[in-house]
């Protein structure tokens, strides 16, 4: 198993953890627009029922607003059973392009020191803004409206203008935020066949992955599911240099197959 770097770099390392707990959860960079990041009061009523075409206007709007963290900090279990069944428990900590991938357990087995990988330029492939279907490039159709609590969610079906073997079939978009809690998949490329549910939710001043749900049938008619989870998101000011040295090459741990619409590897990218 890895090593982290000796001397201050290993002493700043060994701080992180602690560093980002004392962190403050919310970020000074741009939030989400006044009138979706205040919850709702006990006696509120709910928010009045949009017509199809204020809820994408507004989601529009919505996602060239949605701000990016700085720096965050989060886990992630993936569960992926088929082919290759695995269970992993990673820990993230991500500024701009660099990210430090801490592996701390598999299989159900804790491991005694992480095996730690450097990535330094990263695109955060669950991105609200890169995942969510936009008017430009499908149709919406109008679904209806349902109430969850006091929050409505309003649920469109999509087509691509550019049909290909990855495309949104449906969304669902929250009425307060304007932004989607669920967006559903189909894949039918010549490797895999399948479905796949990304779910959303605020976090502090942002809009970010929560829960990623995949069913397809490889090519040689073998099934495989993954599930991903996403939790304990943090947003520190800014998170030490050292924690991006590179570290001592990891002894190889299994990856998850690669199953859209984001390929895996032993972090969600």
């Amino acid at each position: 198993m890895t090593r982290l770097a000796t001397g201050a770099a290993a002493i700043v390392l060994a701080v992180l953890p602690r560093y980002v707990a004392s962190a403050a959860p919310a970020s000074p960079e741009q939030p989400l627009r006044a009138s979706s990041t205040q919850p709702a009061r006990a006696n509120a009523r709910p928010a009045a029922v949009l017509s199809p075409a204020e809820v994408l206007g507004r989601y529009a709007l919505a996602l060239r607003g949605a701000a990016v963290p700085h720096a965050m900090t989060f886990d992630y279990t993936v569960e992926q059973t088929g082919p290759r069944d695995l269970v992993q428990t990673h820990r993230i900590y991500r500024q701009g392009e660099a990210e430090r991938d801490e592996t701390l357990a598999v299989d159900g087995y804790t491991l005694k020191k992480p095996a730690i990988r450097i990535i330094v330029r990263k695109r955060e492939r669950y991105a609200i803004a890169r995942l969510a279907p936009k008017p430009g490039d499908y149709a919406f159709r109008f679904l209806g409206v349902s109430a969850h609590g006091r929050a409505r969610r309003y649920a469109f079906s999509t087509t691509s203008r550019k049909p290909g073997a990855l495309e949104v079939v449906r969304v669902e978009i929250d009425g307060r935020a304007l932004l989607p809690v669920r967006i559903d998949y189909r894949m039918s490329g010549r490797a895999l066949r399948g479905t796949t549910s990304i779910a959303f939710a605020r976090e502090g001043s942002y809009w970010l992955v929560r829960e990623a749900v995949s069913a397809a049938t490889l090519a040689d008619g073998r099934a495989v599911r993954e599930r991903i989870a996403w939790s304990g998101y943090a947003f520190p000011p800014n998170i030490p240099a050292a924690a991006f040295t590179n570290a001592l090459t990891p002894r190889p741990i299994a990856a998850p197959l690669p199953i859209a619409p984001a390929p895996l590897g032993t972090a969600p990218r």
